[in-house]
């Protein structure tokens, strides 16, 4: 299986999409002369492994930008129809020349809900815990989750979440989720954040079939492997989804920077 990298690549432009291996993850294709044909609805995801940085487009060609700490990097620049979501202040999360100059609507470290009925698309920010012991007063180390429904598809981002578990409110928003992108450990060495279990905790409630980690180790990957999930790597940053065909069991991708950190050394399938 694989996926094939499109830098700056629209989903104005790309018509017509092949499934290709297991059948649930999808390759640009051709274009596509019979307008008769219907085109099914295909999520791009890009994350660069390693942070949180995500963006999002859907199939009506809206981007939604999560947690962007270098611009610089970004496939493509954002329009007045986007979406910005900030987690939380910190330097791996937040840009302020970015937020400042941010042409589309914007969630920045609050709890809101946005929606655009013309394309069925639903953003709702959750406020979290950064620190187990706060969880029951979440205003003392605030972080904040995204729950994105778009193309049919639930989103997950967690952000630097380091409750033990979630609350009952965040059980019922986030429950049956497709896809979950979360940290699996914290980068600093931190035991205040994100503990090693805390994701494989919120993965029972969650039951995404799809989870990208952000910050990951070795261990981790490890407890991953332990866990029975499917495991796979993307080499590049972007990876295209559709519904219908997600996977039928739950799938731990490696992305980008991840992908070439620890595909050397697991037995990992590439897609």
């Amino acid at each position: 299986m694989r996926i094939r990298h499109q830098r700056g690549c629209s989903f104005k432009s790309i018509s017509i999409f092949i499934i290709i291996s297991h059948g649930w993850l999808l390759s640009c294709g051709c274009y596509l002369k019979d307008k008769s044909v219907s085109v099914p609805k295909v999520l791009e995801i890009r994350n660069c492994g390693g942070i949180p940085q995500t963006e999002i487009q859907t199939s009506s060609g809206i981007r939604i930008y999560i947690d962007i700490a270098d611009p610089e990097s970004l496939s493509v620049k954002p329009s007045s129809g986007d979406y910005l979501l900030i987690s939380r202040g910190h330097f791996d999360h937040w840009d302020g020349a970015f937020i400042d100059n941010f042409p589309g609507k914007k969630i920045i470290v609050e709890e809101k809900t946005l929606q655009d009925n013309s394309i069925g698309l639903s953003i709702r920010s959750v406020i979290a815990s950064r620190l187990d012991n706060n969880t029951d007063c979440p205003e003392k180390s605030p972080v904040y989750l995204f729950m994105i429904a778009v193309d049919g598809l639930k989103i997950a981002f967690f952000g630097d979440i380091g409750q033990k578990k979630l609350t009952l409110t965040q059980e019922r928003i986030f429950s049956d989720t497709d896809i979950a992108i979360m940290p699996f450990s914290y980068p600093h060495g931190s035991t205040l954040t994100v503990d090693g279990q805390n994701a494989f905790n919120y993965q029972k409630i969650l039951k995404a079939k799809i989870l990208i980690p952000t910050h990951c180790d070795e261990e981790r990957v490890f407890d991953a492997i332990h866990a029975s999930y499917e495991m796979a790597y993307v080499s590049s940053d972007m990876m295209l989804i559709e519904k219908g065909s997600l996977p039928k069991e739950t799938t731990f991708i490696l992305m980008d920077y991840l992908s070439r950190t620890f595909c050397g050394r697991f037995v990992i399938r590439k897609i």
